[in-house]
């Protein structure tokens, strides 16, 4: 009978788990991220209506349609002022990325924006039109420095890995845990993990001679026959 080859996540039989050291797991990450200077869609900016922007297109497509897109509506509506002034049809000729309710969104939230300004909290961020738990963590973590991971499949693959876990819980607490080594840095080590998953744990064809925590991963023991 022939042997079924494990998923990413299922240990196997004999092995030892590793012990994580959680510090340096998040210093070599932080590292890497910062040698690499990865620049994200929205580029070099803390403004929360650019992040905004380009992470509800991220929930499309990829990276590179991103920043090319988010360029182009950048370019048309550079502030919250212009997308919250503009007509809905105006909003749905410059999406070019389909699912248009998610653009209408865009400005029924910009105009609730435009007299408040973005709330810093998760909770608040979520009660915004369009705006779910992944959207919310990320601006406040990225824009405000709040201390709270931001889940996504990357993030999740890599904490499935690292440390051998299965229960979604128990992947956001790992997450948090990070992020609490350096507080001050947590929208960057939200960015490192998410980053990483983008460019070397991915979910088949893994580069695992080029990752940073590949020493520390449990995943490496049996990653190759993933």
């Amino acid at each position: 009978m022939k042997r079924k080859r494990p998923t990413f996540f299922e240990p196997q039989s004999g092995k030892r788990s590793k012990t994580i050291d959680i510090e340096k797991l998040t210093s070599n990450i932080l590292s890497w991220w910062d040698n690499e200077k990865i620049t994200p869609p929205w580029g070099d900016t803390k403004d929360p209506y650019k992040i905004w922007i380009a992470l509800i297109m991220g929930q499309q497509t990829n990276i590179n349609i991103v920043k090319k897109e988010h360029k182009k509506w950048i370019e048309k509506f550079p502030d919250i002022k212009s997308c919250a002034s503009a007509s809905k049809s105006k909003i749905k000729k410059y999406w070019k990325l389909g699912y248009n309710n998610r653009a209408l969104n865009i400005r029924k939230c910009a105009k609730i924006v435009i007299n408040t300004g973005f709330p810093k909290s998760v909770k608040e961020l979520k009660n915004l039109p369009g705006i779910g738990m992944y959207t919310a963590s990320a601006l406040a973590s990225i824009c405000f420095n709040q201390v709270t991971p931001v889940i996504d499949v990357n993030v999740t693959r890599i904490m499935k890995r690292v440390y051998m876990i299965y229960d979604k819980d128990d992947v956001k607490k790992k997450a948090l845990n990070m992020i609490k080594v350096n507080p001050k840095r947590c929208g960057d080590i939200n960015q490192a993990i998410m980053d990483l998953g983008v460019y070397i744990c991915k979910p088949k064809k893994q580069k695992c001679e080029k990752c940073p925590i590949s020493k520390m991963c449990n995943g490496g023991n049996f990653i190759s026959e993933c």
